[in-house]
């Protein structure tokens, strides 16, 4: 396994109505998901204001290195899976990470927000 569950990557998104588009992206999934299938789950981060109700903030406290952070929002509704081979190399790479704990807090907005039957 390459990355690990919080690393900030760089992957390309197919943006509903824009095609596909380099964003950061933080990994949610943990090692079994790699071990077994080959890839990593990842949900992307934005500076887009669309869609705020599934907006997760980043803050500098959530980063073991702050200074490497991506700016704007992980956005609990575009999640995609990547292989190692689709991971862009470039300044996030394996330079950022998120904290376990607020990883599992994204994970947790996440489900509450996007796969959630509740109604918004």
């Amino acid at each position: 396994m390459s990355y690990d569950r919080g690393d900030v990557i760089e992957i390309s998104f197919n943006i509903p109505g824009e095609g596909m588009k380099h964003h950061p992206a933080i990994i949610i999934s943990n090692e079994e998901v790699y071990n077994i299938d080959g890839i990593y789950i990842c949900v992307m981060v934005t500076h887009s204001d669309m869609s705020s109700y599934f907006a997760f903030d980043l803050e500098a406290e959530m980063f073991v290195n702050p200074n490497n952070m991506p700016e704007g929002k992980a956005k609990a509704h575009l999640i995609a899976y990547v292989e190692d081979r689709h991971v862009i190399k470039n300044a996030y790479t394996k330079r950022c990470k998120m904290k376990k704990i607020y990883v599992d807090r994204l994970v947790g907005f996440i489900a509450s927000t996007a796969l959630s039957e509740d109604e918004i």
